[in-house]
């Protein structure tokens, strides 16, 4: 979906041989508007060197690189403008804008969040958010944002289109439909409205109303391929349609065979797919493709497994939708009775790792552990069992710490794990990267500088004890990793020497199935407090989710991607609060939204 890039003007600057720096940025500004984005970053160029801490001139040479697809080097002129200006919300809104073209979608959120955070009314920014969490899969969530941007702006046409599209992805067809109208009818020359109810018609199986909508776009856009392609397909669809036939086997009666529902009406199921078969008696004259299932009055569009009629009797896999189904099955005519049947998933187990070695001079890492754990004691409504396992003090030495991940290995591979588990290691400790390897390690309570690699866990090698466990997995690091690269590099505490760690521990997690949530990026430390009694990225976790704050959409479930949201906002806030350098958590995922705490 389209996306604005907002720039910026300044009235007043600095003048160096008569020409200023605001004159350079609008005539870069008129370049860009021209499409001439290379003269215009020439233009950007010299403003900056007038006057270095010109962030509205960083902002529009990053949008000036970001349409000419160099999306990094424009993140990084944008977080330079928020580096002058930590409350410009431009910059935030376009660097968002830049990750959600880098498919960064998370980061594009926390992006948003700040945006908003400065500016509530920040319409676009909620729409951008919205495109975000739509590209996550979290449909519901965009549709709170567009709902957002209509409060603001009942006019805005971007808004009721990707709301629209968000309510297809759901199935919510006429819905969308509907929301597709009111964009039209603001701009009746909006195609991209026209061709997305064009494919919910599609979806419906009103192959007119899609080749209608198909001619509009066509009308506004000749050269419109996906309207060209569309069409052409509804077409065919229409030509394929049989005739209608006349009514036939009037007589007959259909009645379910499995399930019975003289036993299993209001059964509930822990399976997705059940296996329906009916029979139908009153004619010998019946075939398949004359067969419709029916769920919740509407027919069944997933297709699992084959249908088959054998003689008489109907058979096929339906799938079920969270909740109530009511099913039928459809000759012409006529229909078995209504068999109500639910479907609630069955709950996964629960197996925590949570390890906290003692040092002298950190006070709260055994009870950051502790507290950790303690959190997922009581979480029955996501969970059936809980395994909890706390590793802290002087147990949890570097041999410990990998003999309980070989453990959880073990567990999977004799069963006691299954594939539909979650575990989830949080591990609060010194972070520590050796000389002789440069990998990220956990320093364990025996740690010794004699025989650092012995008394040290490497990440690496704690991932490669889980990835050959095939669960969802959550790896909590509250330690700081200072030194991940060339100390020298890092010496210089650059904005690309951050960039150049965190792709060095996005290498490090690219095997792991799943999420791991650093508390810090790069070259910074993680904080602890007497009032916190834990290190701030734990106190944060506790708030996030023994609390609820970090419950963004108000369903009392808290998933990973609101956990982060809440932890990249919560913890910077918590370390200047106190007087500390700022900290990032960091977080890489390969594994999509997870609900993981109830409160």
């Amino acid at each position: 979906m389209k996306t604005f890039l907002i720039f910026g003007f300044l009235i007043c600057s600095v003048a160096v041989f008569g020409q200023t720096a605001a004159e350079y940025n609008q005539t870069g500004n008129a370049k860009h508007n021209l499409g001439q984005y290379e003269a215009a970053i020439l233009d950007y160029d010299k403003a900056i060197q007038i006057d270095p801490n010109f962030k509205e001139a960083y902002s529009n040479r990053g949008n000036a690189k970001h349409n000419l697809g160099q999306y990094e080097a424009a993140i990084l002129d944008y977080d330079k403008a928020i580096l002058i200006d930590p409350n410009f919300k431009n910059a935030y809104y376009n660097r968002g804008s830049t990750k959600n073209n880098l498919g960064q979608y998370e980061a594009a959120i926390l992006d948003c969040d700040k945006a908003i955070q400065i500016d509530p009314n920040y319409k676009i920014a909620y729409n951008n958010r919205g495109l975000a969490k739509r590209k996550l899969g979290q449909y519901e969530a965009a549709i709170l944002d567009y709902d957002k941007v209509i409060q603001i702006d009942p006019n805005f046409k971007n808004a009721y289109n990707n709301r629209g599209f968000a309510k297809n992805n759901l199935g919510q067809y006429e819905a969308a439909i509907l929301d597709y109208d009111k964009a039209i009818l603001i701009d009746p020359n909006f195609k991209e409205a026209y061709i997305n109810r064009a494919y919910t018609y599609f979806s419906l199986g009103q192959y007119e109303a899609t080749i209608k909508d198909c001619d509009k776009c066509l009308a506004i856009d000749p050269n419109y391929t996906l309207a060209k392609d569309k069409r052409a397909t509804a077409q065919k669809k229409l030509n394929e349609q049989p005739k209608p036939k006349p009514k036939e086997n009037n007589n007959l009666v259909l009645f379910w065979l499995s399930p019975n529902p003289d036993i299993d009406n209001h059964k509930t199921y822990e399976t997705q797919t059940i296996k329906i078969m009916v029979r139908a008696v009153g004619s010998s004259n019946i075939t398949q493709g004359d067969f419709k299932v029916m769920v919740n009055n509407r027919e069944m569009s997933c297709k699992l497994g084959e249908r088959s009629l054998v003689g008489s009797t109907f058979s096929t896999d339906v799938c079920l939708n969270t909740g109530n189904n009511a099913i039928k099955v459809c000759y012409q005519d006529n229909c078995t009775n209504i068999l109500n049947v639910g479907y609630q998933p069955q709950k996964p187990n629960l197996h925590i790792l949570s390890i906290g070695p003692s040092f002298p001079n950190l006070k709260y890492t055994t009870k950051d552990a502790t507290d950790f754990a303690d959190l997922f004691q009581g979480q029955t409504k996501l969970y059936n069992q809980r395994n909890i396992n706390v590793l802290k003090n002087d147990k949890a030495t570097a041999s410990k710490i990998k003999t309980e991940m070989s453990r959880l290995k073990l567990q999977y591979k004799g069963s006691v794990v299954s594939s539909q588990d979650v575990v989830i290691i949080f591990i609060s400790s010194h972070g520590i990267v050796l000389d002789d390897d440069q990998q990220v390690r956990i320093k364990g309570a025996d740690y010794d500088a004699v025989d650092k690699e012995a008394t040290t866990v490497a990440f690496t090698e704690m991932i490669d004890r889980l990835d050959e466990i095939e669960c969802k997995k959550i790896v909590f690091i509250d330690a700081c990793f200072s030194g991940v690269l060339d100390p020298k590099l890092l010496a210089s505490k650059s904005e690309t020497s951050q960039l150049e760690v965190a792709k060095a521990l996005k290498i490090l997690t690219q095997k792991q199935n799943g999420w791991t949530i650093f508390s810090s990026s790069g070259n910074e430390v993680s904080w602890e407090h007497p009032d916190w009694q834990n290190g701030a990225f734990t106190e944060a976790i506790i708030e996030g989710l023994k609390y609820g704050k970090a419950d963004y959409d108000g369903n009392k479930i808290v998933t990973t991607t609101e956990l982060y949201r809440y932890l990249n906002l919560r913890v910077p806030k918590l370390n200047t609060d106190k007087g500390f350098p700022i900290q990032y958590p960091q977080m890489t995922n390969n594994l999509g939204e997870l609900p993981i705490f109830a409160y």
